[in-house]
């Protein structure tokens, strides 16, 4: 049976020649010009970069859009840059112990380290990190390593991650990357303690493993990701800010 749910028959596939012309529903166009515009004149806005917009005038051709397209990774295993983490630690307070469940090669342990925080790193395989405390299966574990969990999980199973660490018991703040795009769609956010959404900018590349494994240098991301940052204390709605890689934007 075909799986007609909106954010799978929403899904964006195209060749990498492709002008990727994907329609926007009326509605939508309606929603953002009466909700989010507000008065401004439509007519004088675009959504294309001045540079794209002088070369059409001129009739020059377009940038070449350079994307990465990989294969899959066994288990989900897509590696952040190292300043994903780093700047998250320097905005949060985790202090003194945070568990990477999803350790990977050490990437968010060694920034913790590095803030001064003491790291537990575990993973469902052992990918040769050198403080790795051991293989183990986040989603069957009965107790926290700490009370702090911060991690970069399958997205396919976020949301188990989540459930599963907020439900254990000690548990303090969870922390983990998220595609932005599916924010819209994650209802099952609704009943969570979620304090913050983390917006990297700009767009980090996340390439699977065994792309960093061959010592390959992924270009520019192709794709949104945030850090959800859940707190037991909290409620409220939760607020929305932007993670710079060069460090906070001056007010």
């Amino acid at each position: 049976m075909q799986n007609t749910s909106h954010a799978v028959m929403a899904q964006r596939a195209e060749g990498k020649e492709s002008l990727d012309d994907f329609p926007t529903p009326p509605w939508a166009t309606r929603a953002l010009v009466e909700r989010v515009l507000g008065g401004h004149n439509v007519r004088e806005l675009t959504c294309l970069e001045p540079d794209w917009i002088d070369r059409m005038r001129l009739g020059k051709p377009l940038k070449k859009l350079e994307a990465h397209v990989w294969e899959r990774e066994a288990n989900e295993h897509y590696v952040e840059p190292d300043w994903c983490s780093r700047r998250l630690f320097e905005e949060e307070d985790f202090r003194p112990t945070i568990w990477d469940p999803c350790a990977g090669f050490g990437r968010i342990p060694e920034e913790a380290a590095k803030q001064g925080l003491k790291a537990h790193a575990t993973d469902i395989v052992d990918r040769g990190y050198s403080a790795f405390d051991g293989v183990q299966n986040f989603l069957t574990a009965e107790a926290t390593r700490a009370p702090v969990i911060v991690c970069n999980p399958p997205f396919a199973t976020a949301s188990h991650f989540a459930v599963k660490a907020l439900s254990l018991e000690g548990v303090e703040q969870v922390a983990m990357i998220f595609p932005t795009a599916r924010l819209n769609a994650a209802h099952w956010l609704r009943d969570t303690p979620l304090a913050r959404v983390w917006l990297m900018t700009p767009r980090p590349s996340m390439p699977p493993g065994h792309v960093i494994a061959t010592g390959e240098k992924p270009g520019g991301g192709k794709m949104d990701f945030c850090w959800l940052v859940w707190d037991r204390a909290y409620s409220g709605a939760p607020a929305m800010q932007w993670l710079h890689r060069a460090g906070r934007t001056p007010v």
